[in-house]
């Protein structure tokens, strides 16, 4: 078994154990159930408003240099297609979740993340809703069950797959990531 860049034989073997086999190497959340922290990847923030989105006093950081969402979904519908890419945040550890209203480990998932990354504001999540059946975002992205997830480095190269029951060890993947220089 090859071992992820940076991680160094020790480390990387005791990670390689608790994945088993849902390290793979290739190039790949607002849910209602994620309490109403999340917002759709097509709104700009609280408000719309472009005005709103700035402060009379000289004082507040400009809005680009605000941190991104720690959760968003990036599809506009169940099923809907989206590319991931434009989604991968530069600089932090980003969270693919595939994911769909009727799976209900894909919910228990999401919360075990929500949980163990609160206090890492360098790992975001990325919601996709796969919606029902053989949609057109399940059927591009190949994916063979739920929950599906794809953990991307700070550099945007895709570094974890888990499917299943291997999804619960995407918190402690992403902890190992987000700690790489």
């Amino acid at each position: 078994m090859r071992w992820p860049v940076g991680l160094g034989r020790g480390l990387g073997r005791a990670l390689g154990r608790k994945l088993g086999r849902a390290l793979i190497w290739a190039a790949v959340w607002a849910a209602p159930s994620c309490g109403g922290g999340c917002i759709s990847a097509t709104t700009t923030g609280p408000s719309s408003s472009p005005s709103s989105s700035q402060s009379s006093s000289p004082s507040s950081p400009p809005v680009a240099a605000l941190a991104p969402p720690k959760v968003a979904s990036i599809n506009a519908g169940p099923g809907v297609m989206v590319q991931l890419e434009p989604h991968l945040v530069p600089g932090h550890v980003t969270i693919i979740d595939f994911w769909a209203q009727w799976c209900a480990a894909c919910k228990t998932i999401e919360a075990e993340l929500l949980t163990e990354l609160r206090d890492e504001p360098t790992v975001v999540l990325r919601k996709v809703d796969v919606g029902a059946g053989d949609s057109d975002v399940a059927r591009a992205y190949r994916l063979g069950g739920l929950p599906h997830l794809r953990i991307f480095d700070r550099r945007g190269r895709l570094r974890y797959v888990l499917v299943g029951e291997d999804a619960h060890q995407a918190g402690e993947a992403a902890l190992v990531l987000a700690r790489e220089p």
